[in-house]
């Protein structure tokens, strides 16, 4: 049997899959916000990094998705005194770093940037050095999240602010 669709009727069908493709949640991303600007990060995982306040040495944390939730993995230190999280499993590291994988989920991340910490979230494509593109002590949140395609396509991407 063939269907042939034409006129009033193909139109409709284009609007209604149009619309589906522009409005629907699709893409799985993060989204970043700070300072008044927003933007969505399009990776599926993430490093924070920053110079620890009073140690003056580097941390590293990395996260990925898991589900609908943001999937702490991994954290790398420079050094390790009083206060540094020890739980998980100590992985073998290099690079003068103290590593333990973990399995931390959280629905989000609220993080304080400031120029002495010079914090950066970096992806394997980027690496975005927050502390320069916002005000001291500006609060950034990353949230997973998913993205109708219109959205995607016309929204901001992380990426941008690298550039």
């Amino acid at each position: 049997m063939h269907l042939l669709i034409t006129g009033k009727g193909a139109k409709i069908i284009l609007l209604i899959v149009t619309a589906l493709a522009c409005f629907l949640p699709l893409k799985k991303v993060f989204w970043v916000s700070a300072a008044e600007r927003q933007c969505y990060l399009d990776s599926a995982d993430f490093e924070l990094r920053w110079r620890h306040s009073v140690e003056h040495q580097w941390w590293r944390e990395h996260y990925r998705r898991d589900g609908s939730s943001i999937l702490l993995d991994q954290s790398l230190f420079q050094t390790f005194g009083a206060g540094t999280p020890s739980q998980g499993e100590l992985l073998p590291t290099t690079h003068d770093y103290i590593g333990y994988r973990q399995h931390i989920y959280l629905h989000e991340i609220n993080w304080v940037v400031s120029n002495n910490m010079q914090g950066s979230l970096s992806t394997q494509r980027y690496n975005i050095a927050l502390y320069q593109l916002v005000p001291d002590y500006t609060v950034v949140r990353i949230a997973p999240s998913r993205m109708a395609l219109i959205d995607f396509l016309w929204g901001t991407s992380c990426y941008d602010w690298a550039s």
